[in-house]
């Protein structure tokens, strides 16, 4: 008689491959992440606050006081910088929003002529440093001979009208977020189902109530996270508060800041107070878009499908039209207009002798190759540094435990709520405050430190995406057929992230170009970047066609970078067409006899 050995029944679930990570090493590479992300990410948090009580510079010894504390929080003047920089960020932010979800609907959901323009002019929008469209307004719209007063001021005979000012502050912002708006919301603009807006129709709705009614309560919770994060970045902006505001005397958290550790006698205790304060506020609007946002549905696409028909506004879209073409020429052909002509003037406001000499001084300058020199290593360096620390962290969030990607997320996403001149300061009290990274303070690798942990949360939004597409069928394949974990992250994974990390390294490279609040705190005076050589041209030595003709080269040097990369990308596409079309000939002909 056989007796059976009975088996496990089979089910559907398949067993949980393996793979070649011991168990000693894996925790350990994630045990270096952490610590390399709470290194770089919480340890400037940590020491900002612990600054705050310290009574000497950072890395000099002190005792522990509340002076600063009390000193900063009962002085009118930090209140007074508070409430301004919260008009500014909402002015900016109503303005902004307002501009890119009016363009991004009239872009996705209507059949409004040159609607095809607003995407490339957006991507402009964006592309501009924040330093190069806040010098260009002020110039601008500048009593001294700026084109807006060259204008207005015959038609009108009114007083000259200057970009220093609340409402040049405000509007110059807000034009410029506009780009960022768009692109936030564009997508969800297009996903909008139709059917609702003819169900209201049905209801004897018109245009306007059905945009009202329908369309904005659906657009909230898009519309909610846009402000959200404007308003993150505009509370603690720098670049068009200190070129805009402070000439008029509209001091911000930001300014206030940089004014503290660039007096005479630097007080490091009392800029860590004003930070910290400006944290706080930044994490105060986090939970109020939370609070308004809980417990409300607004699903627009359902598993029914969907339709996203455009509508045709007949002649109410002319208006749509003069709006593309008025916001073209306002937001983006003057201000760039005015800097290219200052670049060529001898002197602000002169309309005669136009020449090169400008540029031929520039040029001339050795401190001039040294700046663009230091930007171009720096938006090399620091943009690939970011992208590669933004991948290994994205790529090891998606192979870990939830609650430890969580821990990643969190870490990688601290220095949205420091801007760069609180981040300075957190970094230097980090860095001096241990003595052997005190060797640091006034050199150039200080400076790369911050620029990397300030644009690594942009990057690592990209790298999260472009990640979680990957499979791990292909990496487990590979580790099957007796693949080493490097050749599977050099040969499997590095090829599939190509494109993204291209990408994210262009753009984090051309932020890091412009990055203006960083260098001028923390770079050493005799070795400027860009950035800092127009505005110490600027405000140092008053002469703002030196300034206009570096802006220009800037300009010119980004287009050329943009170009090449794009046509880069062009002859790789048709390579790889090549190659196909190659390959198929080829199995064509081994089959056809």
């Amino acid at each position: 008689m056989t007796t059976l050995t009975p088996t496990r029944p089979a089910t559907s679930r398949s067993p949980k491959p393996t793979t070649r990570w011991g168990r000693l090493v894996r925790p350990a590479i994630v045990a270096g992440a952490l610590g390399l992300a709470v290194w770089l990410f919480a340890w400037p948090v940590a020491m900002l606050v612990v600054g705050i009580f310290r009574e000497a510079p950072p890395g000099q010894p002190g005792g522990w006081s509340l002076r600063s504390v009390t000193e900063t929080y009962t002085t009118p003047a930090t209140y007074r910088a508070l409430l301004n920089s919260v008009i500014y960020a909402v002015g900016v932010v109503l303005v902004g929003t307002t501009i890119g979800a009016t363009f991004a609907f009239i872009s996705t959901r209507t059949t409004i002529r040159l609607r095809g323009l607003l995407t490339p002019v957006m991507l402009l929008m964006m592309a501009l440093p924040n330093l190069m469209y806040a010098v260009a307004w002020d110039q601008l719209v500048n009593p001294a001979g700026g084109l807006v007063n060259a204008l207005v001021r015959p038609i009108f005979d009114s007083p000259s009208l200057s970009a220093e000012s609340w409402p040049g502050l405000i509007l110059a912002s807000g034009l410029k977020l506009t780009g960022f708006a768009y692109f936030m919301l564009i997508g969800a603009f297009a996903q909008m189902d139709r059917r609702l807006e003819e169900a209201s129709s049905a209801c004897g709705a018109g245009r306007l109530r059905t945009l009202l009614t329908i369309d904005v309560p659906l657009m909230a919770p898009a519309v909610f996270g846009v402000m959200l994060v404007a308003g993150v970045f505009a509370l603690g902006a720098f670049d068009f508060p200190q070129i805009l505001g402070s000439p008029a005397g509209i001091p911000t958290l930001s300014t206030r800041i940089y004014a503290v550790l660039s007096s005479s006698s630097p007080d490091h205790a009392g800029a860590a107070s004003i930070a910290l304060l400006l944290v706080a506020a930044l994490i105060l609007t986090s939970l109020a878009q939370r609070r308004v946002m809980q417990g409300r549905s607004f699903v627009t696409v359902s598993g029914k499908g969907h339709a996203a028909e455009r509508w045709n506004l007949g002649r109410a879209g002319n208006l749509g039209t003069a709006a593309i073409i008025l916001f073209t020429v306002v937001a983006l052909l003057a201000p760039g207009a005015q800097v290219v002509l200052s670049a060529f003037q001898p002197f602000p406001g002169v309309m005669t002798n136009l020449s090169l000499n400008n540029f031929k001084t520039v040029l001339a300058d050795p401190l001039t190759g040294k700046a663009f020199a230091l930007t171009a290593e720096m938006a090399v360096g620091c943009g690939f540094a970011v992208m590669l620390i933004a991948v290994l962290i994205a790529y090891l969030s998606q192979r870990v435990p939830r609650r430890v990607a969580a821990v990643f997320d969190v870490l990688t996403v601290l220095p949205i709520a420091m801007p760069g001149v609180v981040l300075s300061v957190g970094i230097l009290w980090a860095y001096i405050s241990i003595p052997g990274l005190r060797q640091l303070y006034a050199t150039i690798w200080l400076c790369i430190i911050a620029v990397i942990v300030g644009v690594t949360p942009i990057a690592s939004r990209n790298a999260t995406g472009a990640v979680a597409q990957l499979g791990r069928e292909l990496e487990e394949a590979a580790q099957t057929s007796g693949a080493s974990d490097g050749r599977v992250l050099v040969q499997i994974v590095a090829p599939l992230l190509r494109r993204s990390f291209l990408a994210g390294w262009l753009v984090c490279g051309v932020i890091v170009a412009g990055s203006l609040d960083i260098p001028l705190l923390l770079l050493p005076a005799p070795s400027p970047n860009v950035a800092t050589l127009v505005y110490g041209l600027l405000y140092g030595t008053s002469l703002p066609s030196l300034a206009s003709a570096v802006l220009v080269l800037l300009m010119a040097a980004i287009f050329a970078i943009g170009l090449t990369a794009l046509l880069l990308g062009a002859l790789w596409r048709a390579s790889r067409r090549r190659r196909a079309a190659a390959t198929e000939r080829s199995s064509l002909s081994t089959l056809v006899p």
